[in-house]
């Protein structure tokens, strides 16, 4: 596989994380909601899985333009 495609996967990878774990943390407010309770995560958690993951636009950019 090349190093392309190899950046491509990481980066295909990481999205996946990321929409599998906001799914959850989702999954987990409405949960809450139903219960009439207050949402377990803000706006900020949901920003911060993307931080946390370190494959927001600027590092995506930066391993497709770089390869």
């Amino acid at each position: 596989m090349n190093e392309i495609m190899k950046a491509h996967a990481i980066i295909i990878a990481a999205a996946a994380r990321v929409n599998a774990r906001i799914a959850g943390m989702e999954a987990f407010n409405r949960d809450r909601e139903l219960h009439g309770q207050a949402p377990g995560y803000t706006d900020e958690d949901f920003y911060a899985v993307v931080d946390q993951e370190g494959r927001g636009h600027n590092a995506v950019c930066h391993v497709l333009v770089d390869r």
